[in-house]
């Protein structure tokens, strides 16, 4: 009896440890899980309240209706009704061009469409307020006596003749820069200017009552076109300063103090009519070199005139075609002749500029082709 109990102890031991194994395994996985749920739950809280905000992306959407506000279409008709007022005012104002009779040659406006109407090219000598033609050179006045404020500067003949000669090496506007410039500029077609007053210039360019009439420069700059093409040159006379420049090079010098060159320029003439033709009493006609032209193509050109000392000034600027026949007028006592040059010019030029221009007939003329890009 005694061995059958102890039998049955022995199998009761082993269930009763599987039970306490598997309750503490229950144990410890019920912790585990508990300590999960305790720790994840408290970082994904964390996370979205970082990574979420709500509030603001409501405050962005609520931006573009107030941006659109800002535009507001109501007021396109209000300044549509400006514009039209205003340009029935304007018109009512402009004045339509007179009719004037016009003075030129063969081929006369012809090109450019304005010459058998009389439409003025330019109102002055010096030019006209706008480039009514649009083959005209827009011109650009500088006083060299005035920085670029206005501030004078100490100014003589040899400062203004080392300037001029400084741009006429470059004929680059940079070297002008320096200078006093006047706010408008003015457009020409043609350089006849008799002698006259020297404060014309600056008058011409609004500026006349700040610029005294001496120590200034006017720079013209464009294009042009030779009817038919060829060797040209250009000849003048100015007082004091007239340069010419076609497709980059100095081909005239017809400045009063440089008959033959060093003084506003390096240019010297080697052509035999050359301080040959009388213009003014003892004063001969200054001569440029031949440069051949080819027709329908057109050239850049720059001219400068300009005043030293004060007191008149004069310009005049003519054109001769290699081959072409001309009025020949005696000159000097040996029954020697001299051709009437035609005036260098880009449209027909009305009866009362003509007037203005006080031509000599046994110097120059009018009558001759038009060099306006067409």
């Amino acid at each position: 009896m005694t061995r059958k109990k102890k039998q049955t102890a022995l199998r009761g031991g082993p269930s009763a440890l599987v039970v306490s194994i598997t309750l503490h395994v229950a144990l410890i996985l019920a912790a585990g899980t508990y300590v999960a749920i305790k720790v994840i739950p408290k970082k994904e809280v964390v996370f979205e309240g970082k990574q979420v905000v709500r509030p603001k992306m409501k405050l962005q959407k609520l931006q573009v209706p107030v941006d659109v506000k800002k535009k507001p279409k109501p007021k396109e008709p209000l300044v549509r009704q400006n514009i039209v007022a205003n340009t029935k005012l304007k018109s009512a104002a402009v004045k339509l061009p007179k009719l004037r009779s016009m003075v030129g040659g063969a081929g006369s406006g012809g090109s450019l469409g304005f010459g058998n109407l009389g439409f003025r090219g330019q109102d002055g000598l010096f030019g006209g307020l706008s480039a009514q033609l649009g083959s005209e050179l827009t011109g650009t006045f500088y006083d060299l006596k005035r920085d670029q404020d206005g501030t004078p500067i100490e100014m003589n003949d040899q400062v203004y003749t080392a300037a001029v000669r400084e741009f006429s090496d470059s004929w680059d506007a940079d070297d002008l820069d320096e200078f006093f410039q006047a706010p408008k500029k003015l457009y020409s077609s043609v350089f006849m200017i008799p002698n006259m007053p020297a404060d014309e210039a600056p008058k011409a360019y609004g500026v006349g009552d700040i610029v005294e009439p001496r120590f200034w420069v006017a720079h013209y700059k464009g294009r042009f076109e030779v009817p038919e093409s060829g060797s040209y040159r250009f000849c003048g006379l100015a007082d004091d300063v007239l340069l010419v420049r076609v497709k980059r090079d100095l081909v005239l010098d017809a400045s009063w103090w440089n008959p033959v060159g060093g003084a506003f320029s390096d240019f010297t003439s080697h052509d035999e009519d050359h301080l040959k033709w009388p213009v003014y009493g003892n004063t001969k006609m200054r001569v440029g070199e031949w440069v051949y032209l080819k027709a329908g193509k057109p050239f850049e050109i720059e001219i400068l005139i300009g005043e030293r000392p004060g007191g008149n000034f004069s310009c005049m600027l003519l054109v001769q075609k290699d081959g072409e026949e001309y009025r020949q007028v005696p000159y000097g006592e040996d029954g020697e002749t001299r051709p009437v040059l035609p005036v260098f010019k880009l449209a027909d030029i009305s009866s009362d500029l003509a007037e203005e221009m006080k031509i000599n007939p046994d110097v120059a003329t009018l009558e001759g082709p038009i060099f306006g890009v067409r």
